[in-house]
């Protein structure tokens, strides 16, 4: 028995070592390919540094192939190793995720996402029907992800989630728990550039620029377009769970079965205190979207996610307990809410997605030239659905925010030539690229799902990632375009 343990000990082992060769060998010789297609020579080696880390983080793992990912970047010549690591940790969006994750083991460690989880629970509506709680669930994930803040929404509910899984005894691997683990992510995602009353859309529809000269952005079209392209999204998703995969589900009704009638504990007074605290990061991330203009507003949006979760970490490391005691610690905060695995992996995103962007590459010059000829003499209907098949897949392999900011101006200028609505078609090809969930580094929120390897395994990562991809593009052409092409 012994030797046979050691003899898969010594397998596995000679398969990971054959992994991270193949990793390091793609990562540094593809560099020497001959450039093709307007790809520069630089290019060439930020395609290897691109490759290379995809494979690592498929076969190897996420932490020390990132980091070396960073450090081949920068010897490639595009950047030094103090600007990509400083592009890659100083990150706007790697920020905010860490100082949240911090923020959120404030709440964690006096247990109020737990109680919060347990209130979920034990809603009458929820007794004995877990369907009707992923559904509640997916409804958050909209309003707190999707229309709030997606990357401080999705760590916030995760953390829910996490206690309503130590209440049912669910731990990874099991199916429930990776399939919601993901729809989070996958609503949230889906939302964010829905309707035009939203940041990330606003920034998008002003990249149209003259494409957009003579035309007025039908806001009530756009958002009810937009709207069912996130419903029909969802309901797929959750029909998928329950009838196609039959996700078992025991567990969750079975808990809201033997918690229903139980009478809830009062919140403690440090869970009081962690409301307060919730409250005020909840209206600081929503500050820019629902108040007025005036001083208030401007002070909210002066913290930003950032702002609020530090300061809420900074007040809580500052009090003291009765005996002279912190009642909470840095360290400790770090070592109880940090996932490296994210943080690290996130952080390697951005100076990778900022080279393949790069001028200096012609990566992307390489890539306008392939399709523009292909995509330049169809029909109106077809141009659109062509842009939402090739940009569904490009967008699986490389950052969707780079594909919207370098196409979308020109791809929409085209479709007016066949008198396609550029907002129309923003709203579509935005949604379209927003479905980046196949590889870790198709975007951020992609390298969230991956990374989170305390919870879910890499393959069942990718099961429901594509699952919902095709859900979504399916959502995208068969609802949302006749739709739009009505409305608009």
């Amino acid at each position: 028995m012994e030797s046979t343990a050691n003899e898969s000990t010594k397998n596995k082992n000679t398969v990971y070592i054959i992994h991270s060769a193949i990793f390091v060998a793609l990562t540094f010789l593809i560099g020497f390919l001959p450039p093709f297609g307007g790809i520069t020579p630089l290019g060439m080696k930020v395609l290897g540094v691109f490759v290379g880390v995809i494979y690592g983080w498929i076969f190897v793992g996420f932490i020390w192939p990132s980091l070396l990912g960073m450090i081949a970047l920068s010897i490639t010549g595009y950047d030094t190793m103090v600007g990509v690591f400083g592009a890659a940790f100083g990150n706007n969006i790697v920020l905010q995720c860490f100082a949240t994750f911090v923020f959120v083991a404030t709440l964690d460690s006096c247990n109020l996402t737990t109680y919060i989880a347990n209130w979920c629970v034990t809603r009458k509506i929820c007794r004995g029907k877990p369907w009707v709680l992923t559904a509640f669930i997916f409804l958050a994930a909209f309003l707190v992800a999707g229309c709030i803040n997606l990357y401080g929404g999705i760590i916030i509910l995760w953390y829910i989630f996490y206690g309503i899984c130590k209440t049912a005894g669910l731990q990874k691997g099991n199916p429930y728990v990776s399939y919601m683990i993901g729809g989070i992510v996958f609503i949230g995602t889906i939302t964010i550039v829905s309707m035009p009353i939203l940041p990330l859309a606003q920034i998008y529809f002003g990249l149209l620029g003259e494409a957009s000269a003579g035309y007025t952005l039908p806001v009530v079209s756009a958002s009810l377009t937009g709207l069912a392209i996130v419903l029909a999204s969802a309901l797929l998703y959750w029909l998928v769970g329950k009838y196609v995969l039959k996700i078992d589900t025991s567990a969750i009704k079975i808990v809201t079965e033997e918690l229903a009638d139980r009478e809830m504990e009062k919140m403690n007074k440090e869970q009081k205190i962690a409301v307060v605290s919730l409250i005020f990061f909840a209206l600081v991330a929503a500050a820019p979207n629902i108040l007025p203009a005036g001083s208030a507003k401007a002070f909210l949006s002066s913290f930003g996610i950032l702002g609020a979760a530090a300061l809420i970490v900074t007040i809580q490391c500052f009090r003291r307990s009765p005996d002279g005691q912190p009642m909470y610690t840095f360290p400790v905060l770090v070592q109880k809410g940090i996932n490296w695995d994210i943080i690290i992996m996130f952080a390697a995103t951005m100076p990778i997605s900022s080279a393949l962007e790069s001028g200096d590459t012609g990566i992307i010059s390489a890539i306008v030239g392939f399709l523009m000829p292909i995509l330049s003499n169809l029909s109106p209907v077809a141009f659109i659905l062509a842009c939402c098949a090739i940009f569904w897949i490009a967008t699986q392999f490389a950052h969707n925010l780079i594909l919207v900011i370098v196409f979308l101006p020109t791809l929409a200028s085209i479709g007016l030539q066949f008198g396609v609505n550029p907002y129309l078609f923003a709203l579509i090809f935005c949604m379209t690229t927003n479905c980046a969930f196949m590889t870790p580094g198709s975007s951020a929120q992609a390298a969230m799902i991956f990374g989170n390897s305390d919870w879910l395994s890499t393959k069942d990562a990718y099961k429901y990632c594509i699952i919902f991809a095709v859900i979504a593009l399916l959502s995208i052409t068969c609802v949302g375009l006749p739709l739009g092409l009505l409305l608009f």
